[in-house]
């Protein structure tokens, strides 16, 4: 990085760093309002409205849709944006263009530009997410990207991305996270969600419970946004998984009113990722229907050749390390459909961090089970991490859980990887999950372990 460009990032850093931070204290539901955003893009010029958009909410599945998406895109032959949170090493992870991280630099001057149009048209500073959200408009814009798979950072309807102008929306599920900001029922959390939902605005929803799905079916209507449904007009199968490795790939077959794809190979590992190929080719046919060029040969190959880091990922074998980004109940249970079949014959280790506002008793009352130990610890980034030791109270607490599992305590990822990695043997598995955070820091130290 040239001088000048690293002057730009150390200076937007510490603008950034300076704002409140939704990661690192819990939202409040004032702080989601989009006329502070809208008055800091009009001062950019309105680069989002330049951007050919796709928006995608949920509670699960968003973060895998929207690698997808990008993936069949740029496989098709089209320049891509992907603007996705959080991260899981370096901040830039969550501005990409063409599957590469934007640089340092760009993403400096991006964020200094609009430091001075807040400083001048805003009362109020932005928040750290509304930065990061106009960033990656800018970024995006200065590309010339041709598409964009926008990612909501918290809900959708108050959300800064959904100031957006989206050629298709997705809701890929709902669940119940961030109660204290988006409601205690999933009806609340799908009317949320559901506000991305624009006039005329075709969306494709995953939405399967009965009370939210009419939420999301009445938002739809009142809207006269031309509504596909998993379950309805998009159909999924799995294929049966003795032709291929698991721990690998899926492969299921999907049907849209406008196709039919038979086998299609996806390079992510969990079956839920079959409905979460069924809702991107489901959005994929939206836009087919709306002009856009899209060979078939281009959506199998961006399906074989997905990335998405930290999700069911096999770090290694022997012994068998996996890493999950499970930050929620939805998450978990994929993560545990996956654990019924680990193949471990040795000790089953689980590392678990997770953040203050996750219901913890849900996520590792389904976890716990699968583990012989449980090493529990606090990400070091940021201040929302639960104390180890108020996690092991929640999990002592679980009504009906076994304690055949030995529990240990640690003070920080690293202390717990020292305690851990000596005594993993060949035939061991360790499972490091409950959030992001933890698997960025854990990255670094697990590789250089393997390696050395």
């Amino acid at each position: 990085m040239s001088t000048n460009g690293h002057n730009h990032w150390s200076s937007a850093q510490a603008y950034w760093d300076g704002l409140i931070d939704y990661e690192r204290r819990t939202a409040r539901p004032e702080d989601l309002k989009l006329a502070r955003m809208r008055a800091l893009l009009e001062g950019l010029g309105n680069p989002h409205l330049h951007l050919r958009t796709v928006h995608v909410a949920g509670t699960k599945g968003k973060g895998s849709c929207c690698a997808l998406l990008e993936s069949v895109l740029r496989a098709a032959g089209w320049k891509t944006g992907l603007f996705v949170s959080p991260h899981i090493q370096h901040v830039t992870e969550r501005f990409v263009i063409n599957g590469k991280p934007v640089g340092v630099g760009d993403l400096g001057e991006a964020i200094l530009r609009i430091k001075q149009v807040a400083e001048k048209y805003l009362v109020e500073p932005p928040s750290f997410f509304e930065v990061a959200t106009a960033a990656a408009f800018l970024c995006f814009q200065t590309a010339r990207v041709d598409w964009v798979i926008l990612e909501t950072g918290l809900g959708g309807r108050l959300d800064s991305t959904n100031v957006c102008k989206p050629s298709v929306t997705l809701i890929t599920g709902v669940g119940l996270d961030h109660v204290q900001i988006l409601g205690n029922t999933l009806e609340e959390i799908a009317y949320e969600k559901a506000g991305i939902i624009k006039p005329s605005v075709p969306v494709v929803s995953g939405v399967l419970e009965p009370g939210p799905r009419n939420v999301v079916r009445g938002i739809a209507a009142m809207r006269k946004a031309p509504l596909w449904e998993l379950g309805e007009q998009v159909e999924v199968e799995n294929v049966p998984g003795a032709s291929f490795d698991p721990w690998r790939e899926i492969v299921c077959s999907v049907r849209t009113p406008v196709a039919r794809y038979e086998n299609v190979r996806i390079n992510l590992v969990g079956t839920h990722q079959a409905r979460n190929a069924g809702l991107v080719l489901g959005v994929l046919d939206q836009l087919r229907l709306r002009g856009l060029v899209l060979p078939e040969k281009g959506i199998r190959q961006g399906f074989g050749d997905v990335d998405w880091p930290g999700r069911l990922q096999t770090f290694s074998r022997h012994p068998w390390i996996l890493l999950d980004a499970a930050h929620n109940v939805p998450s978990v249970q994929a993560l545990v459909e996956m654990l019924r079949i680990w193949p471990v014959d040795g000790t089953r280790k689980l590392l678990f961090s997770v953040s203050k506002d996750k219901d913890v008793a849900g996520m590792l009352g389904l976890m716990a089970p699968f583990f012989d130990e449980i090493h529990l610890t606090r990400y070091t980034v940021g201040i929302r991490a639960m104390p180890p030791d108020e996690i092991a109270k929640i999990l002592s607490s679980i009504p009906g859980l076994s304690s055949r599992y030995k529990l240990y305590t640690h003070e920080s990822p690293l202390k717990a990887l020292e305690a851990i990695l000596p005594g993993l043997l060949p035939k061991d598995g360790l499972c490091v999950a409950g959030s992001i955070f933890l698997l960025g820091e854990v990255n670094p130290a697990l590789g250089q372990w393997l390696s050395g």
